[in-house]
């Protein structure tokens, strides 16, 4: 493993000792659970880690992460980091920071290194609710997020609408979790701020069963159907993107 994955790993242990002990269900989302299935552990190139769990075990769990999490180690969410910028949360190893072009805060501000901690809401596909959370996502990226290759174009619309919508981050967060929460109707489950967008929303089952899969010699819980899971999300799975596409996430870590 890399330095940055050691370190990953270290906090995925912690998560997975706290949500074990306190009966919390999560399963390996995205990329890890690839790499669960693919590599028995990382993407070789992978650095980062994604966890989901149920909505209706979601509040729970950031309440005892704040209590349980050691020390070097905290639980970042829009509603006490100015960092976070969508409503997932975020386990982070405090004495790290790392370099993303993607936040525009000087250094000594940014975010150390982290697992990505995501609710999984009950939802009905296509609805005009998701629809809607999809668009204030989209509004919520062009208003704070920075782009790593900005055009012009990007830029004055950019300015247009932080000039017509001059308003604070978390307004749009907490429209999006008042949708999600009031709103568990339906048979499907989805990790509605994945990057897969649609993709990452399945019948019930999928995510409710889960099984135990060996990551880089420790044990994780991780979706029990991944066929049907990872064909979803990436089509031919096992097959390795051509080199150009392997890419990390992190451009630097630096240790306090």
């Amino acid at each position: 493993m890399t330095d940055v994955q050691q370190y990953l790993l270290a906090i995925a242990s912690i998560f997975e000792v706290i949500c074990k002990t306190n009966h919390i269900p999560y399963v390996m989302l995205g990329g890890t659970m690839l790499g669960a299935v693919r590599h028995y552990g990382f993407i070789p190139w992978d650095d980062d880690m994604d966890f989901g769990v149920p909505r209706e075990h979601y509040e729970k769990l950031l309440e005892l992460l704040e209590k349980e999490l050691p020390s070097g180690y905290r639980c970042l969410t829009y509603k006490n980091c100015d960092q976070i910028i969508y409503p997932f949360a975020k386990i982070e190893d405090a004495r790290t920071c790392i370099d993303d072009p993607r936040l525009n805060c000087p250094l000594n501000e940014k975010i150390g290194l982290n697992i990505d901690v995501f609710p999984l809401d009950t939802c009905i596909v296509n609805s005009w609710r998701i629809k809607w959370v999809y668009v204030l996502l989209k509004l919520q990226t062009l208003l704070f997020v920075e782009s790593t290759s900005p055009t012009f174009i990007k830029n004055v619309i950019r300015r247009v609408v932080r000039t017509l919508l001059p308003i604070n981050k978390n307004v749009i967060l907490k429209k999006v979790d008042t949708i999600l929460i009031n709103n568990q109707k339906g048979k499907d489950i989805g990790n509605i701020f994945g990057r897969w967008k649609g993709k990452e929303i399945f019948s019930s089952d999928i995510y409710r069963s889960t099984a135990s899969y060996v990551f880089e010699g420790i044990t994780l819980e991780g979706v029990k159907d991944y066929h049907t899971y990872l064909t979803q999300l990436y089509g031919d799975y096992m097959e390795l993107p051509s080199e150009e596409k392997r890419v990390a996430h992190v451009d630097n870590i630096y240790i306090k």
